[in-house]
């Protein structure tokens, strides 16, 4: 009797515990946040990019002076003053934690400045990155943590940023020094949570990833005859990546491709766990890119739901800023009715571009560029129930330490 007693209690508390869990995180994701772009990259990368990058140019000479600025109290009031109390800005960017202890560190005391003018502050955290020529210097084993292609080879970047290797999520080796910089973040750098950039992954054809394939696939599929025309997944590789999207009839790749999501959606989980395991109050976003297209899914493994039932906050980065082109509606609609049914809220850092656009003719990133662009981003995210803001507040003007919010104009529309 009193062993059934007590096993109902503690099923009784355990269940209120999750209750309780489960209001607190509907509570950090239903704040009323209003955000902005606060240089989400050190300073370092713009300097090793060689160019400039969304009007960052690391080689300039008032690059300093602008970066300087970003970190100052004067910028924090201003921006407060405005209404914006949720930055995100610069904390780990895949150079490694102990060469960008630097940066760190003044990302700390941003936090001091920032949290005396109620500003809350999230790191932002590369996941699918790893500048080598730094990082391997502080941590040798990562020369066995990058992606690799169907023949081998590291997955970069991209190929002008060669410098980067493309990190397998599955290594446990690299998810454990992962957790390592959430911890730093939130309780040295006393950060209120984090941007998790680049949650998405293309195709890996390591060793790991192949033996885990192999693996989900005898336990989901015990009897794989029928479906798939062979007796066994013993000796079965990854296919290769669809060359065009078009309808997958191989099951083969589809079971390959419902593979690659399940397992990032694993991923985020065990990270975001980790993190509220710190802080339960934590607030999470993660950019996966979603939605881009019919690529989320087959080139990025990005299923919404895996990702966003762990998140907060997610971005939706695409070409669909909202406006009327030609006889288009385009806007991001999708965005906010998917974060709406799976939990999350989506913060929009749209870009003015794609073929057709005014001033367009390619698929190019562009800022906005007027405050009418301005305002009707930022009325449509609040419309639809998304977060607020705009990516583009402190961008650097050059010539100096001015950025986009010093033009009245823009400061007005923000406003």
């Amino acid at each position: 009797m009193k062993t059934a007693i007590c096993s109902l209690l503690i099923l009784l508390t355990a269940g209120h515990v999750m209750a309780g869990e489960a209001a607190r995180q509907a509570d950090v994701t239903a704040a009323p946040y209003y955000w902005s772009w606060w240089g989400w990259e050190p300073l370092e990368h713009n300097i090793r990019l060689g160019a400039p990058s969304y009007t960052v140019d690391g080689s300039a000479w008032w690059a300093a002076k602008w970066y300087d600025r970003l970190h100052s109290e004067e910028l924090v009031r201003k921006m407060a003053k405005l209404g914006v109390n949720l930055a995100v800005t610069h904390y780990y960017k895949g150079f490694g934690l102990e060469f960008e202890r630097p940066q760190w560190q003044r990302t700390a005391a941003f936090v001091r400045l920032a949290h005396r003018h109620g500003v809350k502050v999230l790191g932002y955290c590369q996941c699918a990155s790893i500048y080598y020529e730094t990082f391997l210097a502080e941590e040798p084993r990562a020369k066995d943590w990058p992606q690799r292609s169907m023949d081998g080879a590291f997955q970069k970047y991209n190929e002008a940023q060669y410098y980067r290797w493309r990190p397998c999520f599955n290594h446990p080796e690299f998810r454990a020094y992962l957790k390592r910089a959430v911890r730093i973040g939130l309780k040295e750098v006393n950060l209120d949570g984090f941007n998790f950039d680049n949650c998405l992954s293309g195709p890996c054809y390591c060793d790991r990833c192949t033996a885990l394939f192999r693996a989900w696939l005898a336990k989901r599929y015990p009897e794989p005859l029928p479906l798939f025309g062979i007796s066994s997944f013993n000796h079965v590789r990854q296919p290769p990546a669809p060359a065009k999207l078009e309808p997958i009839h191989n099951p083969l790749m589809r079971a390959w491709i419902r593979w690659r999501c399940e397992s990032l959606g694993g991923f985020v989980k065990e990270i975001t766990d980790y993190a509220r395991s710190l802080r339960p109050d934590a607030i999470l976003m993660a950019n996966p890119a979603h939605p881009c297209g019919a690529g989320d899914i087959v080139m990025r493994s990005v299923w919404p739901v895996w990702i966003g039932r762990h998140l907060n906050l997610m971005i939706a980065e695409n070409a669909n800023t909202p406006e009327i082109a030609g006889d288009l509606m385009v806007s991001q609609v999708r965005a906010h009715k998917n974060a709406a049914a799976i939990g999350y809220r989506a913060v929009p850092t749209t870009w003015a571009s794609g073929p057709g656009r005014e001033g367009a003719t390619d698929a190019s990133m562009r800022l906005p560029q007027t405050p009418t662009e301005m305002r009707l981003q930022i009325a449509e995210a609040a419309a639809n129930g998304g977060v607020p803001g705009a990516n583009w507040a402190t961008r650097a003007l050059g010539g100096g330490n001015g950025m986009w919010i010093d033009r009245p104009e823009f400061s007005e529309a923000l406003g």
